[in-house]
């Protein structure tokens, strides 16, 4: 829930934000512009993790980096955006070897698909065009 008041100061969610950071994006928008945020944990939600996902996982999990990296730049700068991506590329490679050898290891039992690395320097490479295109109100 949102204030009109605040949605007509800062805007709606940032549509350049395919999935996994809009609802952060939004909450750091309000509370720049002196708005509280609030979380109320004892509200009970109900999620089926993964069911918007789970036809393209690799892809998706590409798109959840992709969107990491465009609010770090967006709000935190060129810098912190770069810092990232080389963390998310790293962390992403030995992921990649981790789930291969376990595999290997286990004759397919074991170890999920990871993003390809094509996937991701396809996800990673769009950041830095969006976020020229952005007008923080």
């Amino acid at each position: 829930m949102a204030r009109c008041e605040a949605l007509d100061q800062i805007g709606g969610l940032d549509e350049r934000i395919f999935m996994y950071a809009e609802d952060v994006d939004w909450c750091y928008r309000f509370y720049q512009a002196g708005w509280e945020v609030w979380y109320l944990p004892q509200a009970p939600v109900i999620h089926y993790g993964g069911q918007s996902s789970k036809k393209r996982k690799g892809r998706m999990e590409a798109e959840l980096y992709r969107s990491r990296v465009y609010l770090f730049h967006k709000h935190y700068g060129r810098a912190a955006a770069f810092c990232l991506r080389i963390l998310i590329y790293a962390m992403t490679l030995t992921k990649m070897l981790v789930h291969s050898l376990l595999r290997c290891v286990t004759s397919g039992r074991r170890g999920r698909r990871i993003t390809s690395w094509q996937e991701l320097r396809q996800a990673l490479g769009n950041v830095d065009s969006a976020v020229k295109e952005t007008v923080i109100p």
